[in-house]
């Protein structure tokens, strides 16, 4: 079953829509195991079946094929990083809350060295994808989080990215450079630190704007009655 159609039942049929959400996160949390343990294309969904302790018919309920996980996977990592944007974007810097992120992202991955990456493979095959829907669930996760990245920057900044490119050239700069220096981590992890590494971007990127002289709107401020 659709996401939205899950959303539309649960008005009318509460406690039942409830089970199936948490089975339909189970399924979810069991997919991901499994392609970081064994890879995207090894993954079965009759192996996600097993793993989440469901009958495979279950998961075909749920998700029309692995394209579909990997989507919903895709949505809830934008929309844990979109949610942590407006908790912050009008407190915290978007330089400090890239290298906050950037740190929590390379604990995670530190912590997961030897587990095969269902996006990036394996030290030995950087970006040789081994599926096309794979493949596209990066590019769309790439594109949005830029997109988030670039609202964050426009709106610190005051510029509009319907007419000022800026933004969307920072953001692009800071993934695509983060995702070179995830690469020369995963060749070299015994001699780079990803964190520093990644770090250095953005210090980098900073800079860049700083030279360009792109200066962050002026706050409001009310007058004392």
């Amino acid at each position: 079953m659709p996401k939205k159609a899950l959303e539309q039942e649960a008005i009318k049929y509460p406690r039942r829509t409830n089970r199936k959400i948490k089975t339909r996160a189970n399924i979810v949390l069991a997919a991901n195991q499994l392609f970081k343990e064994q890879g995207y294309k090894d993954t079965t969904m009759h192996a996600i079946a097993d793993r989440a302790d469901v009958h495979v018919t279950t998961v075909f309920n749920h998700f029309a094929s692995k394209a579909d996980i990997i989507s919903e996977l895709v949505d809830s990592s934008l929309g844990e990083i979109n949610e942590d944007i407006q908790k912050q974007k009008d407190s915290t810097s978007f330089f400090d809350f890239m290298r906050d992120e950037i740190t929590l992202g390379a604990n995670l991955q530190k912590e997961n060295i030897n587990a095969y990456d269902p996006v990036y493979g394996n030290n030995e095959s950087l970006f040789l994808w081994d599926d096309p829907s794979a493949t596209l669930a990066w590019i769309q996760y790439e594109v949005k989080k830029a997109q988030l990245l670039a609202d964050y920057f426009a709106h610190e900044y005051g510029l509009d990215r319907a007419t000022d490119i800026r933004a969307d050239l920072v953001a692009g700069m800071l993934v695509t450079g983060t995702i070179e220096s995830f690469q020369r981590w995963r060749r070299s992890p015994d001699t780079i630190d990803l964190n520093t590494e990644s770090r250095k971007v953005v210090d980098q990127v900073e800079r860049f704007v700083k030279g360009e002289g792109i200066s962050k709107k002026a706050k409001k401020t009310t007058k004392k009655k």
